[in-house]
C-alpha cells in the first residue's frame, strides 16, 4: 500500500513584459515631450536674428582689440632678462694693492670659479632654467660649447673671484633644490 505522493507543480507564469513595457512608454513620452518643446520654440525663435547679433558682437570685440595698442600688453620678458642685474649678496673681491717694486714680475694666473647648474641641447630649455633662477634672485648666464658637432647650452653662475664665494652661492642654490658643478678657469685678462 504504497501511496503515491502527489507533487504539485506550480505553474510558472510566463514572464510578463509589462515591467519593461511601462518603461518604454515613459521613455517614449519624454522623447515626444522634448520634440514638442523644440518644435514650439522653433516657431518663436528667430535664428537669423541671433546670428546677426553674434556677428555684431564679434565685430565689436575685434574693433576693440584692434584699437588697443599691442605694445602695452606685449610681454617683454626676453628683452628684460638679459639686461637684468641681480644682487647676490656676495661682495666682489676688493683689488689687492700692489707693491711699488721696480722689477716687473709676471703675476701668477688668476683663477676664477663658475657654477654650472645644467647643460642642455636646446636653447629654450636653458632659457627656461635661466628664468627660474633669475626669479629666485641669482645672476645667471648661458654659455655655449661645441662638442662633436653638438651645441650645448650651459646655464652658469659666476664667475666668482674666490672659492668660498662660489661655495656660498652653491649652498644658496642647494636651498632651492638645485645642484651645481664647481668649475675653474683662468681669469681673462683685459
Amino acid at each position: 500500500m504504497s501511496k503515491k505522493k502527489h507533487t504539485t507543480r506550480k505553474k510558472s507564469s510566463p514572464k510578463s513584459s509589462s515591467g519593461y513595457g511601462s518603461l518604454w512608454v515613459i521613455v517614449l513620452f519624454f522623447i515626444l515631450l522634448l520634440a514638442a518643446i523644440l518644435y514650439y520654440l522653433s516657431d518663436y525663435t528667430d535664428f537669423d536674428a541671433i546670428k546677426r547679433d553674434l556677428a555684431q558682437t564679434r565685430d565689436l570685440t575685434s574693433e576693440q582689440t584692434s584699437s588697443t595698442t599691442h605694445d602695452t600688453t606685449r610681454f617683454e620678458f626676453y628683452q628684460l632678462l638679459p639686461e637684468m642685474k641681480v644682487s647676490t649678496g656676495v661682495k666682489p673681491q676688493q683689488q689687492e694693492s700692489t707693491s711699488t717694486s721696480t722689477v716687473p714680475s709676471a703675476p701668477p694666473p688668476k683663477i676664477e670659479y663658475l657654477l654650472q647648474v645644467a647643460s642642455f641641447r636646446h636653447l629654450a630649455e636653458a632659457d627656461s632654467l635661466k628664468a627660474q633662477l633669475i626669479l629666485l634672485g641669482f645672476d645667471v648666464a648661458i654659455s655655449t660649447s661645441q662638442q662633436q658637432d653638438i651645441t650645448w647650452y650651459r646655464v652658469r653662475l659666476g664667475p666668482f673671484a674666490t672659492r668660498p664665494q662660489a661655495e656660498d652661492m652653491r649652498k644658496a642654490l642647494r636651498k632651492h633644490q638645485y645642484d651645481s658643478l664647481l668649475q675653474t678657469r683662468k681669469q681673462a685678462t683685459g
